[in-house]
C-alpha cells in the first residue's frame, strides 16, 4: 500500500525539481529494482535515492512510457479493433508522441538517446544542452536484450549499468548536477517457458495479445488471471488476461 503507481512519478519527481537548475531525466525502456539498487551503490558517492514504483498492467512499453507523463485521464481504450493508450483523450503510441507532451510543457527541453550521448565529446554536449532546463535521455539497451533473452548473457546487464553510470559521469562533466532515472517497466528473465507455465488464449474479442498477455473485451478464461485496468485508476472498458 506504501508504493505507489507509476501514473504519479510526474507529480512527485520531475514537477517538484527546480526550474532554473538543469536537470536531466534518464527513461530506461525496461529495468528491474534490483538493478536500480545496483546502479545505486556504483554511484554511491553522489548518494542516490531509489524508490519504487508499481508499473500499470500490460506492463508494456506503451503502457508504461505513457503513465509517466503528466495527465488528467488515462485510459486504454478499442481503436478500430486495436488496444491503444490515450492520455488526456490524444493515443500516445510512441517516442515522438511523448516528446511532444513534454515539449508541449517545457519550452528549453532537450532529448537525446544514450547511445548518441555516449559518442558525443563532452565540449560538444555542453554546447548542445546550454540553455537547456531539462534534459531527457531514452535508452532502450534493457528491453533489446529482453527481446532476444534466449539468447544473451547476463554479463550484458552489468555492461548496461556501467553505460548508465558512464552517461552520469558524463552528464556530470557537461555541467549537470540533478539526475533522475525512471522505467516505464520491468522484466522477468528466463531462458524458456516450460509448457506447464503457460495459458490458454481466452475466448471473446481480442484487441491485444503477446507472449505475457491480452487485452480484449468479454473474454472468458480456462486458465490464468482476469483483472480490469480500473482497479490500477485507468479509465476502461476492456479486460487484461495473464
Amino acid at each position: 500500500k506504501d508504493v505507489p503507481l507509476q501514473t504519479s512519478f510526474w507529480n512527485d519527481i520531475i514537477e517538484p525539481l527546480p526550474k532554473e537548475q538543469q536537470a536531466a531525466v534518464i527513461i530506461v525502456d525496461a529495468f528491474r529494482y534490483e538493478l536500480a539498487k545496483e546502479l545505486e551503490q556504483k554511484l554511491a558517492e553522489l548518494k542516490p535515492n531509489v524508490k519504487p514504483y508499481i508499473s500499470l498492467l500490460p506492463s508494456m512499453t506503451e503502457v508504461g512510457m505513457a503513465a509517466l507523463l503528466p495527465h488528467d485521464k488515462l485510459e486504454f481504450v478499442d481503436s478500430k479493433g486495436q488496444f491503444k493508450v490515450k492520455l488526456n483523450n490524444m493515443v500516445i503510441n510512441t517516442k515522438d508522441d511523448r516528446k511532444k507532451i513534454i515539449s508541449n510543457l517545457i519550452d528549453d527541453v532537450f532529448f537525446i538517446n544514450m547511445s548518441e550521448l555516449l559518442e558525443t565529446p563532452v565540449v560538444d554536449l555542453k554546447k548542445k544542452i546550454k540553455k537547456k532546463s531539462r534534459i531527457f535521455i531514452f535508452s532502450q539497451e534493457f528491453d533489446m536484450i529482453g527481446e532476444n533473452a534466449e539468447h544473451v548473457s547476463l554479463s550484458l546487464f552489468t555492461q548496461i549499468i556501467d553505460r548508465l553510470q558512464t552517461t552520469i559521469y558524463r552528464l556530470r562533466q557537461a555541467g549537470i548536477s540533478r539526475f533522475v532515472i525512471t522505467t516505464d517497466h520491468g522484466f522477468i528473465f528466463t531462458r524458456a517457458v516450460k509448457e506447464e507455465d503457460k495459458v490458454d488464449v481466452p475466448e471473446g474479442e481480442i484487441l491485444f495479445k503477446s507472449r505475457r498477455a491480452v487485452v480484449g473485451k468479454n473474454l472468458e478464461i480456462r486458465s490464468g488471471i482476469k483483472i480490469s485496468p480500473i482497479k490500477e485508476g485507468v479509465a476502461s472498458d476492456l479486460e487484461m488476461v495473464f
